[in-house]
């Protein structure tokens, strides 16, 4: 398997699994896998009804991009960047996207 592919098995397996965990004591809520191997674009969200409030909610976002994934929004406490390298993805292959290019040059992962 080509690395594109293991990474986007990798990711579409987390997502689907992390959208599986409720998030919310509302029972309204619900979180759905948004996953676009095509265009390589792999995301959780919150959706619902909050009372009288719509709520969407991007959980997690990844993009992969030449080759390696960007973390590019993680609501949760689940330090992605370790668990993507216990799935077995290089940490030369992650980039915090979330982060100024300046930070991302310190943070000991890929910078693009």
């Amino acid at each position: 398997m080509e690395k594109l592919e293991h990474y986007q098995k990798i990711l579409t397996d987390f997502v689907e699994e992390f959208a599986k965990k409720p998030f919310s004591v509302q029972k309204n809520l619900e979180n759905q896998a948004l996953i676009d191997t095509k265009n390589n674009h792999f995301q959780v969200v919150t959706i619902g009804w909050d009372k009288s409030t719509f709520v969407y909610n991007p959980i997690l976002h990844f993009d992969i991009k030449n080759e390696k994934i960007w973390i590019q929004q993680n609501w949760t406490d689940i330090l992605l960047d370790i668990e993507l390298m216990k799935m077995g993805v290089d940490k030369n292959d992650i980039v915090l996207g979330f982060l100024p290019l300046y930070a991302r040059e310190q943070s000991g992962y890929a910078v693009s």
